[in-house]
């Protein structure tokens, strides 16, 4: 297990490794620069990787101790994929969410800010409840429309603001 910890470390290094290496050499075309970059880390890779499983296979000739290595390193390297693939991207995804929202909260806490395009909204809904209520000649007592007497929650709000597309 420890082995393909290494692999796996080893193969970063290298990839950076390649790069520099590629990025001395100083190719004209920019087709040429990754084409020979390819070769490089894959070259990299395959010895890092596949090395010690022929020196088992071939030299040492112990079939068991491949497949307990092979085990290892296919194992580990799905485990270390999915870690990288599902786990790190949501994990970074969520503390960029708690930062957003610690954020927010600061600076509503800090200052608040009158919204002044709520405010006419709600202005605007007064003077169409008056509007209404006068075109169907309802009461106003029925019907009161004073600051204190409307109340609208978040979603009613919403609702009447216009959407911009």
């Amino acid at each position: 297990m420890v082995y393909a910890n290494v692999i796996s470390f080893l193969n970063s290094v290298y990839k950076k490794m390649c790069h520099w290496l590629n990025d001395k050499e100083n190719y004209r075309e920019q087709t040429t620069h990754e084409n020979h970059l390819i070769i490089k880390i894959v070259i990299f890779q395959f010895i890092n990787s596949y090395l010690s499983l022929f020196y088992i296979a071939f030299y040492l000739h112990d079939i068991a101790l491949l497949k307990e290595q092979l085990y290892a390193i296919f194992i580990s390297r799905q485990l270390t994929g999915n870690f990288k693939e599902a786990i790190v991207p949501y994990v970074m995804e969520s503390l960029k969410q708690i930062k957003k929202i610690d954020k927010a909260n600061k600076k509503h806490d800090s200052e608040k800010p009158i919204n002044t395009e709520l405010t006419n909204m709600v202005d605007k809904l007064k003077r169409y409840v008056i509007i209404y209520n006068e075109q169907n000649e309802i009461e106003i007592n029925s019907y009161p429309c004073d600051e204190d007497s409307i109340e609208l929650n978040q979603p009613e709000i919403e609702s009447l603001m216009p959407k911009v597309r």
